[in-house]
C-alpha cells in the first residue's frame, strides 16, 4: 500500500495484476496502472501499461511510485501516471540482478532506491537508472511477502522470518523486535507503517499493533486468535487475512484484507 499525494491510497493487486486506486473521498475503487487480468510487462500511462504481478510498492518524496514485479523487475509511476521499467534483470545472472523476491525498500531523494533480494539475502543500492552500486548488508532473513518502512531519520524496518521486525541502519542489521506473533509459530507480519509520532503499527494476519521507539509492543486492535471481519471500536472490531497496512497524515490506520476483499 502506498498514499499518493491527495491522500488517495494505492493497492497493488497481484492476482489481477494491476494496481488500483482507493479514494478516500468518495470511498470508490478504480485502475491506477495495468488491466485486469493483463500480465504483459508493457510501459505506458494508465490502462495502457501492463503488469504483472505487483507488490511492495513504495513511494518516492516526489510522488512517484514505485513497485516490484515478477521476480527481478523495479518499475516507475510518476505523477503524470507514465509507467516506466527500471530495472530488468535475470534474476539468476548473479551478481547483478536484483534477485527473486526483488522488493524496493526506500527510495532516496536523488532516485536511487535500496532493493531487497530476497533469495539472496542482500539489501541493495541502486542508481536512479538501474545500475547496481554496492551491497548495503548481507546474510538477511528476509519475510516474504516482505513488508518495509523508513522513519524519519531513513532507517528501514522490515518483517522478518521469525515473525519479528528488523531494522537497517549505517549499514548494519539488527533486531528490533522479538517476534511478535504470540500463538503462530513461523508466521511473519503482514504490514508495516510509520505514524507521524514515529510510532510503528505492524499488522498480523487478525490484529494490529503499536511498536514504539525502543521496541515496545501495545496491542491496539484484532485480534491474534481469531479471525473474522467485524467494524466498531478497536475493543470490538476484527480482522482477517490482513495483506498490507498503511497509515494516512492524520493518523488512520488503513488495512487491506484478503478476506472479503476489504479495505
Amino acid at each position: 500500500l502506498a498514499f499518493l499525494p491527495n491522500g488517495d491510497l494505492l493497492i497493488s493487486d497481484f492476482g489481477t495484476h494491476n494496481i488500483k486506486r482507493y479514494s478516500t473521498s468518495t470511498n470508490l475503487v478504480s485502475l491506477y496502472a495495468g488491466q485486469r487480468y493483463y500480465f504483459d510487462p508493457v510501459d505506458g500511462v494508465g490502462s495502457a501499461a501492463k503488469l504483472n504481478n505487483p507488490f511492495c510498492l513504495s513511494r518516492s518524496a516526489s510522488g512517484d511510485i514505485w513497485f516490484s514485479q515478477n521476480q527481478a523487475i523495479v518499475r516507475r509511476v510518476n505523477a503524470a501516471g507514465n509507467l516506466t521499467t527500471i530495472l530488468n534483470e535475470d534474476p539468476n545472472a548473479a551478481p547483478k540482478g536484483v534477485g527473486a523476491g526483488a522488493c524496493v525498500l526506500k527510495v532516496n531523494e536523488d532516485g536511487s532506491f535500496i532493493s531487497a533480494a530476497t533469495v539472496r539475502r542482500e539489501l541493495r543500492l541502486y542508481s536512479p537508472t538501474g545500475q547496481i552500486l554496492k551491497t548495503l548488508a548481507a546474510q538477511i532473513e528476509f519475510a516474504f511477502p516482505l513488508y518495509a518502512a523508513v522513519n524519519a531519520n531513513g532507517d528501514i524496518f522490515f518483517n522478518n522470518k521469525s515473525g519479528g521486525i528488523s531494522k537497517y541502519s549505517g549499514g548494519v542489521v539488527s533486531e528490533f523486535t522479538q517476534p511478535i506473533y504470540k500463538s503462530c509459530q513461523g508466521c511473519t507480519l503482514s504490514g508495516l507503517a510509520f505514524t507521524k509520532t514515529g510510532d510503528l503499527i505492524a499488522a498480523r494476519s487478525s490484529s494490529i499493533v503499536k511498536v514504539s521507539a525502543s521496541g515496545t509492543v501495545t496491542e491496539l486492535t484484532g485480534s491474534e486468535s481469531k479471525g473474522d471481519l467485524k467494524d466498531g471500536t478497536t475493543a470490538e472490531a476484527l480482522f482477517s487475512g490482513i495483506k498490507g497496512l498503511a497509515v494516512d497524515s492524520n493518523g488512520a490506520i488503513y488495512v487491506v484484507q484478503q478476506s472479503g476483499s476489504v479495505i
